[in-house]
């Protein structure tokens, strides 16, 4: 599909959320995911695609393609597996494809099968970014994020409820008190 759509517009890989790292959800710099996707994208022998790392403006998605949108030439063409964000943001400035995954693997499933031990992340992702996900200690930076989102989990889930305290209301005076005698 890149090299179809390479004869007619420049590509460009946009890394978003480059400005987090060693979360569970992004445990690698934005740097790191571009020399990954850059080691990916030799390895396939797919050549002149840019790749970009944009930190995220206000949203999560939003920010970081009106950041790409920002920095791309009017003919360059978006290809996108992402939500309708992507398309709403990019639209106006430049060409979007929106395209189908062409499988269910996702960096969920690797980071996942890294926590799990085994190696099949390393089959899912090529030889190159293996080697630079080891090179980076990503195993163990994603054990390590994974451990602190979990225990912060359990701690939320092992911590004594409140006891039902009802709403402060004011009393309704009655028959004989002092507010229904004035």
């Amino acid at each position: 599909m890149v090299r179809r759509f390479r004869r007619k517009y420049r590509l460009v890989v946009a890394v978003g959320s480059a400005e987090f790292h060693d979360t569970e959800r992004n445990p690698f710099r934005g740097s790191e995911r571009t020399a990954m996707w850059e080691a990916y994208l030799r390895e396939a022998g797919i050549r002149d695609v840019g790749v970009v790392a944009l930190r995220d403006g206000t949203g999560p998605v939003t920010g970081a393609i009106a950041r790409l949108v920002e920095r791309l030439h009017p003919d360059v063409l978006l290809l996108s597996t992402e939500k309708n964000a992507i398309s709403n943001v990019a639209r106006s400035k430049v060409t979007v494809v929106a395209f189908p995954r062409a499988s269910s693997l996702s960096s969920t499933m690797i980071r996942e099968a890294i926590l799990c031990g085994d190696g099949r992340w390393k089959r899912w992702t090529g030889k190159s970014v293996a080697d630079l996900i080891e090179q980076f200690n990503g195993p163990g930076r994603i054990k390590k994020a994974s451990a602190g989102v979990r225990e912060a989990q359990s701690l939320k889930r092992s911590r004594p409820r409140r006891p039902h305290r009802p709403s402060f209301r004011r009393p309704v005076p009655g028959p004989g008190s002092r507010a229904s005698r004035a």
